[in-house]
């Protein structure tokens, strides 16, 4: 809970299966890493997946193929939290969540980077609750929206950049930005 430098390695088409997974809980857990690599392999939660709840500078990397499964995905949750990262890179790769995606609740400088890969979410929430200064990078990577995008919910200062040829954000539904948030 709040241990710093640890590692979880998924990799050569292995499978880790777990209800609800964290990763850096609480304020002095920082610098853990989770790396899913390899066709097959597979991190598959059965509730939410917490990457930097309220610990910083956590890292999820889903690479060459890999896939992770959650309901719920939050990338930096509280205000104690933040630097934590995720990074959805080469052919295939895909982080689903069948749930919301939260990138900065009320922590900042977040970053999820889609390179080559792809996130799927019901909705996307980057600052939802005040946090501010995430970001998320989309180039040449996929980010599908089955509902709605929110940008700034009560933040301010969080940024979309899609940038590259064959790089796709779509919405099923609506962006809304800026809803209280400035910036």
């Amino acid at each position: 809970n709040s241990g710093s430098g640890s590692r979880l390695v998924v990799s050569n088409g292995a499978v880790v299966a777990n209800t609800t997974g964290y990763l850096g809980t609480n304020a002095f857990a920082s610098n853990n890493l989770a790396l899913i690599t390899g066709a097959g392999s597979l991190w598959t939660n059965s509730g939410a997946l917490n990457v930097g709840p309220s610990g910083s500078g956590n890292q999820l990397v889903v690479s060459n193929g890999a896939t992770v499964v959650n309901t719920a995905g939050t990338l930096g949750d509280q205000s104690s939290s933040s630097n934590n990262a995720a990074v959805v890179t080469g052919s295939g790769s895909l982080w689903r969540n069948s749930g919301d995606l939260t990138v900065g609740n009320i922590s900042s400088a977040n970053l999820l980077t889609v390179t080559n890969g792809a996130a799927v979410a019901n909705n996307l929430y980057l600052g939802r609750n005040g946090g501010g200064n995430n970001r998320l990078i989309i180039s040449a990577g996929t980010v599908v929206v089955t509902n709605g995008s929110f940008i700034g919910g009560l933040g301010s200062n969080n940024l979309i950049v899609v940038t590259g040829a064959g790089s796709l954000w779509t919405n099923g539904n609506f962006i809304s930005m800026g809803i209280e948030g400035s910036g």
